[in-house]
C-alpha cells in the first residue's frame, strides 16, 4: 500500500493547523500586552505603557487600538508630534476608528494647530453619522465650527446630520450658511466629481446633498451661475421636506 500521499497530506494539514495557531497566539499575547499597557496607562506609568504597547505593535504591526493607546500615552507625556504619528498610523490601519480621529484632533489642537484639528471632527462626525449617532455627530461638527466658523463644510455636514434627525428648518439655516460661506472662497474642495454628483441626483432627485455638493464643485470650477442653481433646488427641495 501506497501511504507516500497520505502521509504528506496529513503533513501539510499539520503545518496548516499549527501556523493557524501560532497567529492566534500571536494576536492574543499582543491583545495581553495592549491590556496590560492600558493598566499601566491608568496607574500613570506612561513609560510603562509605551513598552506594552510597543510589544504589541511588535507582535501585531496591524495592530490599530495598540497605535491608538501608544499615541495618548505619548500625549500624556508631552511628545504631541509621536502621539499624532500614532493616531495617523491607527487612522491608516483603521479608517473606521472614530476615536483616533479625535485623539489627532485634540493633540493638534494641543500643538496649536486648529487647522489641522478641524478635518478631525469633521471626519468624526461623519463617522458617528454612517453609523447613525446623528447626536454625536452634530457635537464634532459643532466643535468643528467652533474651531473655525468660516468653513463651510462643517455647517454642510451638520446640515445633513439634522435633516437626518428631522430637524429642517435647522438643516436649512446650516445649509444657507455654508453658501454663504462657500461664496467667498475662490476654491472649495469637495470629495468626488461632478459626474458622481449628476448621478447621485438621477438615482434621488428629491435629495437636497447631492445638489450642494455638485454645486460646491461646480463653484469650484468657477460655474458660479450654474452653482447657484444647484443651491437654489437644494434649498427648494429642504424647504419641501420642512412641511409636514
Amino acid at each position: 500500500m501506497n501511504t507516500t500521499l497520505p502521509t504528506k497530506l496529513l503533513a501539510f494539514v499539520l503545518s496548516l493547523m499549527l501556523t493557524a495557531v501560532a497567529a492566534a497566539q500571536t494576536s492574543a499575547f499582543a491583545s495581553y500586552y495592549n491590556n496590560r499597557g492600558l493598566a499601566r496607562e491608568a496607574k500613570g506609568d506612561h513609560n510603562g505603557a509605551i513598552a506594552d504597547y510597543n510589544r504589541a505593535i511588535d507582535l501585531n504591526p496591524k495592530y490599530a487600538g495598540a497605535y491608538n493607546n501608544r499615541g495618548l500615552a505619548k500625549q500624556a507625556k508631552g511628545d504631541l508630534d509621536g502621539a499624532i504619528a500614532d493616531f495617523n498610523r491607527a487612522i491608516e490601519l483603521d479608517p473606521k476608528l472614530a476615536i483616533s480621529y479625535h485623539n489627532r484632533g485634540l493633540a493638534q489642537k494641543a500643538k496649536g494647530d486648529q487647522d489641522g484639528a478641524i478635518p478631525n471632527y469633521n471626519n468624526r462626525g461623519i463617522t458617528k453619522e454612517g453609523k447613525g449617532d446623528h447626536d454625536g455627530a452634530i457635537a464634532d461638527y459643532n466643535c468643528a465650527i467652533e474651531l473655525c466658523p468660516k468653513q463651510p463644510r462643517a455647517y454642510m455636514n451638520r446640515g445633513f446630520a439634522k435633516q437626518a434627525k428631522g430637524d429642517h428648518d435647522g438643516a436649512i439655516a446650516d445649509y444657507n450658511r455654508a453658501i454663504e460661506l462657500a461664496a467667498k472662497l475662490a476654491i472649495f474642495c469637495v470629495d468626488g466629481t461632478i459626474a458622481d454628483y449628476n448621478r447621485a441626483i438621477e438615482l434621488d432627485p428629491k435629495q437636497p446633498k447631492a445638489y450642494i455638493n455638485r454645486g460646491f464643485a461646480k463653484q469650484a470650477k468657477g460655474d458660479v451661475d450654474s452653482a447657484i442653481a444647484d443651491y437654489n433646488r437644494a434649498l427648494e427641495l429642504a424647504a419641501k421636506l420642512a412641511k409636514p
